[in-house]
Formats: structure tokens, sequence, C-alpha cells
């Protein structure tokens, strides 16, 4: 039986959500000392020895694996889209981005010596810059390695972020969710660490960080047998490296599931038991780093023994965690001060206030208004980069309005488009108020539009901004889908290949700096890329016979090729080839055209891949400028 789709999801639980950190090295109002050397994978957290990826130098500053962080300061981190990292300890926080030199610490941009990168499937970081963010020292040591040493936050205190006691709920003696049914036993002595937006995800853990508990739910619509349960946490746990100590099967009990026992890479024990139940997998989780041996974890089994796949809404003694009310689950951003309700089934980013399920997607931005803006001069500047973007077969603009948005008067605009795969419907909601805008979109699939037009309407009316907060708290935030003069081009030079170009200012490039030092550039739009590739190698003789060939042998007979051509034509004053391509590729409509010279020994190509839906007469104006105006220097 296939399991793809439940893997996926328990692993978007481990990389996208939360990573757990179970078992913080510090005593409670004492201090952390952690011990690492760049080159050597021998580290100590408060005198204990790990193992760990080996730190090294980048621009004069320690990378080191960020579960080293973790671990000693018992620091909680989530991984947003395997791009941002997001670190907390206590009332401080950093904001890290994979591959860039820039953070934000405690709401501050900071510059970084070395990013954050993926080395040996091990996420390594700046060391200095969460010492100096955490309140820490950093300190040579005899053998040439670094001691880092702070205080640790007291549990319970605002400091440390942690969660009331759950036992402070006074009658409760049980605790569940009303909408992924399940319940148990109140975990006496822990309390709540971390609880996904979502709620299919929640943690427990002591003052100590000496036990972790934890339940995670995903909806699965393959059923699943007691022994093909067993089979995938035994094979996760290989996977991860950990040791199977024990593993069965309970099948006789009221609720049957399967379970494992493990000693983890970190040495301590763990037990995990999964349930397949009513088109549900329940995953809960007890690690104890306390136990010498597993059998040890047998005095938890009265707490994992009350878990069952069921919630009594009728029972007084039973706290209900779940938010969720009438299928609708609230959600807030509270650096904003936007609060709203979305379906309880859909995925859920409240920083980035992005929202949705499969096709369907939610999202707001808040950016800066021009002096004068209205609302009504926003949505016609939208609309005019739309009909810029979609050929007329592929994107129409079907209604304009008016609706109420947070209690205010705003502009409506409704467009579809398709790009190959489906027709989508977006509502667009333009709100000018003050010095900023607010933008309101709400996209699915067209198939779709009688239960999608209800529930946007009910969606709206959830949606509360508190423009009085955002006023008092920001001052100039740039808009991402800002609109850009497509007229408007920005000459780019290159030193290493001799060469300017004169670059629509409405593409997105990687050439930051203002030069194009790389043989390859690449720049981007809606539904398109552009790139300029150098080749001191190869002639543009040779060049172009290995296009003809490749054509003739590969491409000439392929049914998606719908239409192919060669040409000449003149650039920077050299003779050029060119080829352009009409096709099919991965069920997409797609049109290429390539551009081929040679200069002191250099063969240029300058290439178009754009899909059909987008090849506008503004986009392949913008191209045709971009050819033309490129120039040899000198």
């Amino acid at each position: 039986m296939k399991k793809t789709g439940l893997w996926f999801a328990v692993m978007l639980f481990a990389f996208g959500l939360c990573v757990p950190t179970a078992f913080a090295a510090e005593e409670e109002g004492g201090s952390i000392e952690f011990r690492v050397k760049v080159g050597s994978s021998a580290a100590s957290i408060n005198g204990q020895a790990v193992d760990i990826a080996k730190p090294y130098a980048d621009n004069g500053t320690a990378m080191v694996p960020l579960s080293v962080i973790t671990k000693a300061f018992g620091a909680k981190f989530t991984l947003e889209k395997n791009k941002l990292i997001h670190l907390t300890y206590g009332n401080h926080k950093i904001v890290f981005t994979i591959g860039e030199k820039a953070a934000v610490v405690d709401g501050k941009q900071v510059a970084l010596a070395a990013a954050p990168k993926w080395k040996s499937d091990v996420l390594m970081v700046p060391l200095r810059t969460v010492v100096d963010a955490f309140g820490a020292t950093l300190a040579p040591t005899d053998d040439g390695g670094i001691a880092v040493k702070a205080s640790a936050p007291r549990a319970g205190t605002e400091e440390a972020g942690a969660a009331p006691s759950i036992d402070s709920d006074l009658g409760k003696t049980k605790i569940g969710n009303s909408y992924y049914n399940w319940s148990m036993k109140y975990p006496a002595g822990l309390v709540q660490d971390y609880y996904s937006p979502e709620e299919n995800y929640i943690s427990f853990t002591d003052a100590k960080g000496e036990y972790l508990l934890y339940i995670f739910v995903v909806t699965n619509d393959e059923e699943w047998t007691n022994e093909e349960l067993l089979g995938y946490l035994t094979d996760r746990l290989a996977d991860e490296d950990g040791v199977l100590i024990d593993k069965r099967k309970a099948d006789k009990t009221a609720y049957p599931y399967a379970q494992v026992i493990a000693k983890e890479p970190d040495g301590h024990f763990s037990v995990t038991r999964a349930y397949y139940h009513e088109g549900t997998y329940y995953e809960v989780y007890f690690g104890d780093a306390k136990a010498k041996n597993y059998k040890e974890l047998a005095k938890h089994y009265d707490l994992l023994d009350s878990f069952q796949p069921s919630f009594d809404a009728a029972d007084k003694s039973m706290k209900d965690v779940s938010t969720v009310l009438n299928g609708f689950r609230p959600v807030e951003n509270k650096d904003y001060g936007i609060k709203l309700s979305v379906p309880a089934e859909w995925q859920i980013d409240t920083e980035y206030m992005e929202f949705g399920i499969g096709l369907t997607r939610f999202r707001i931005v808040v950016s800066s208004a021009d002096k004068g803006l209205t609302a009504e001069q926003w949505a016609q500047r939208t609309e005019r980069e739309f009909r810029d973007s979609f050929a007329p077969d592929y994107g129409k603009v079907i209604d304009s309005g008016s609706v109420k948005a947070a209690g205010n008067d705003a502009v409506l605009r409704t467009f579809e488009y398709d790009l190959g795969d489906g027709w989508i419907t977006e509502h667009e909601v333009f709100l000018v108020k003050g010095d900023y805008k607010y933008y309101l979109e709400y996209s699915f699939a067209k198939d779709e539009s009688a239960k999608e037009a209800s529930q946007f309407a009910t969606l709206l009316k959830t949606v509360a901004i508190d423009f009085d907060y955002i006023d008092d708290n920001f001052g100039v935030i740039s808009d991402p889908d800002e609109y850009v003069d497509r007229g408007k081009t920005a000459v780019k030079s290159s030193k290493a290949y001799n060469y300017s170009v004169a670059v629509p200012a409405y593409w997105s490039g990687d050439d930051r700096a203002g030069s194009l030092e790389s043989p390859t550039v690449d720049y981007t739009f809606l539904g398109g890329q552009v790139r300029i590739q150098v080749d001191e190698k190869e002639t543009l003789a040779r060049s172009m016979a290995t296009l003809k060939n490749f054509y003739e042998k590969e491409l000439k007979d392929d049914p998606d090729v719908k239409k192919a051509e060669f040409g000449q034509t003149t650039v920077a004053g050299v003779p050029a080839h060119t080829f352009m391509m009409q096709g099919v590729s991965a069920g997409y409509n797609i049109y290429l055209e390539q551009v081929m010279f040679e200069k002191n020994k250099k063969t240029y190509i300058l290439s178009l891949v754009i899909n059909e839906p987008n090849r506008t007469d503004s986009n392949m104006k913008a191209w045709s400028g971009f050819v033309k105006s490129f120039q040899f220097k000198g």
C-alpha cells in the first residue's frame, strides 16, 4: 500500500512546523555552558560530552550546528518553507534566512559575517550572532576552542516564555482536542511547550526539560493496518539513526496501536505510539532524558494508555484545547494587529498572513500608500498590470465593484486566469486608510465558484484590523507587489564580459550589485525567465551545430513541439542566429526564443522562456527591447 501521502505530511511537520527541543541542559535558574571547537566533532554541554557536526570558520566567524544552540539553551525553533529559521530563547527572537547575510534580532535587522547554510544536511548558523542576541558571553578556551556561557531563564517567568502549568485548570483532569477528536489524562507536572496554529501538533515539557510529550495528528484517507503503522515507525527510526529497543502491536485494545521504544541519537529513551482511526493518523510520543534503561519508560504508560482517538464533549472534566467554532479557527498576527477566522482545515502562516488549502488561498498584505492614492486608483493600476501579464485568451477581468473590509469601504476586482492547469478565480480587495494600504486576496479553482463565493463573504466579515496600532507602530512598509512602470529600464554592465544591456525594471534578477560578472545571469517575471549566458569555450559555430543536431534528432518529430524556426538577425552590430520554438512541456504551453552571437572569441546566448498565457504584447516588447539594447563596450 502506498504511503507517500502520510510520509510527506509527517516530513512537513518535522521540517516546516516545529522541531521539538526536548532536553535543555540547564537547571532552573542556573547557568548554561557549552564548548565547541572549529574542525572538531567533540563538544560539551554543561560538562556532558556530545558529538556534533564539525563547526567551521566562515569569514572569521564560527558556524555551528543549530542543534547545539537548541540543546544547550533549550531554545525553540521553527523552519519555515525550508528557508526561514525562527529561533526563540526567552523573550529574544532571531530570524535567519538561509543563504542570506542578514538577520532580524528582536525586531531589528543586523548584518551577518556569514550566512546560515545547509552543510552535509546539517543546518549551520553563525555562533556570534546567537551569543550576542541571547545575552551570553563567548571566550576562547586553552585548547583553541570556544566557551559560551549564559544564565538560564527561570521557568514560568515571562522571560522563559513558558505557558502556565496545565495543572492550573481546576477541576480538569483530562485534556483533548474536539476538532481532531482525541483526549487523554492531564500530563501532571508538565507545561504546554508548543501548539501549532493548525492545532495538529501540541507538546508539553517540564521545567528542567527532562521530559517531552507530544501529540501529532494528520488526516489520511488511506487506511493503515497496525502492521503498516509498525513498519512505518520502524523505518522512520532507522532513517533518524535511532536504535530500536523494542516494538510491538496492540491489536486487542479498544483503540489498536503500534509502538516502538528507541534510544535516540542524543542518548535518551523514548516511546512512540501510532494510531489510525476513522481517516486520521495519531502519533503520541514520550521522551525521558532521565531514564537509564528503556524499562523505566513503563512509569509513563498510565498516561500513554489514557490516550484515545475520541473526544467526549459532555465530559466536564475535559479541557478542550481546540479553538475551532462552527468550522472556523481564529488566527492573529500580533505584529500588525490583524485578526480573522479561517476554515479549520486550512494551513496557517500567521507571520506572512497566508492561509489556505489546495488551490484555495487567502492572504493579507499591508504596505505604505503613496500620498493621495485612492483605492480605486490602486485597483486600476493592478488591473493594468494584470492585462500586461496575461494574454486575452488566458486572463480576464470579470467584475469590479465595492465591498466592506474591516469595517471600511474598499474596492473589489475579480480576475480569472489560466496558467495551463485550469482556471483560477481571484477576488482582490483594495483598502486605503491613512498612510497605509491593505490588500486582501482570495483565489480558488473556478469550478468551485458557488461554494467559494459564500466562503469568501464569510471570511471577509471576520477580518479585523487595528488601524491605529499600525499607524503608531510602523513607518514605511514596502509593497512586495508594487506596480512597476513597464517602460522603465536600468542599464547593467559587465566588465568581465564587456557588455551592457537595458533591463526592464519589472524583471527580478540576481545582479543586485548592478553588475553582470557571472557567465550566467537570470531574470524572472510572472510566467517567464530571461537568461544571459557567455560561453568562452564553445564557438558560435559549434554551439549552433549542437543546437541544430539536437533539434533534428530529439525535437523535430516530437509531437509536443508545435512550431520551430531558425533565423538570422543582428545584435550589437554583429551577425546573430535565432531559434524559436513553441510546444508543450510538463503539460504547459511554452514559448522559447534564443539569440546567439559571437564577439572576441566568446559566444553570447540570450534566452527567453515564457508560458503562452503570459506571452503578452507587453512582455514580448520588453524582451525585444532588451535584445536590441545589448551593446559591447569599447
